[in-house]
Parts: C-alpha cells; sequence; structure tokens
C-alpha cells in the first residue's frame, strides 16, 4: 500500500496569523488532527496540532480554567479521553480539568470535606 492510498487529498490549511479558535474549529470541523501552515504564497510555514493548542491553552490560562468535554455522540467518548489522557499532564492538572473545576462550577463538592477545609464544626457538633 501506497501513502497516496491513505492520504487526504482535500487539504485544509492555516494562514500563519489565523487565530487558534479558528484552527481549532477547523481542526474539528474537518475532523482532523494537525492543519499544514502556509503562507499567501502557499509554502508550506510548518504544522499545528490540536495538542499544540490545548498544551498552549492550558500553559496560558492555567488548568484551573479548563473542563474535559467531549463532541459525543459525534465523537467517541473514550477516543477522547484517550486522547486528552496522552497529553501528559500532571496529575493535578489532569484531576482539575477531568473532575474538580467541573464540581466547582456545578458546586457538586462535598461539604463536610469544604467545612473541614474551613476548620467548621460539623453541623451534628453544634447541637
Amino acid at each position: 500500500m501506497e501513502i497516496k492510498d491513505l492520504m487526504n487529498p482535500s487539504v485544509v490549511t492555516i494562514e500563519p496569523t489565523a487565530s487558534a479558535a479558528l484552527a481549532a474549529r477547523l481542526l474539528s470541523r474537518h475532523n482532523v488532527g494537525s492543519l499544514p501552515v502556509c503562507g499567501e504564497d502557499r509554502r508550506l510555514r510548518g504544522m499545528v496540532t490540536d495538542r499544540d493548542i490545548v498544551l498552549r491553552l492550558i500553559d496560558k490560562i492555567g488548568p484551573d480554567r479548563l473542563i474535559f468535554g467531549t463532541d459525543f455522540p459525534m465523537w467517541s467518548p473514550k477516543e477522547e479521553l484517550a486522547r486528552f489522557l496522552s497529553l501528559g499532564l500532571d496529575e493535578s492538572s489532569r484531576q482539575k480539568i477531568l473532575y474538580e473545576n467541573f464540581m466547582k462550577l456545578l458546586k457538586l463538592h462535598d461539604e463536610d470535606e469544604e467545612s473541614t477545609k474551613r476548620g467548621d464544626a460539623h453541623v451534628s457538633d453544634r447541637h
């Protein structure tokens, strides 16, 4: 089998001055993991991947402001989770993005745990 039998002949490119948000939309819309970056002369300048965008976003705004999500039912949550886990983030960042930030957003934290962190007495201790 040759590469020409595997390749996608409809190449979607992006210019170096385009936004990361546009790159993310193109990656999602065309179900690809990378985009060739081409100048106005259409010459290849580099590549940008979905991984590049996610890691830069985490570096820029921090893991405290992100929540993991998928495009279910369009894409498999299992595959999306595997891709996220392959980013090589530290355990603390993974926990924040996968679980803790979502719990904070929806205020679904354990009240006993929160009161313990604040040093409050348990409700039963107040009577």
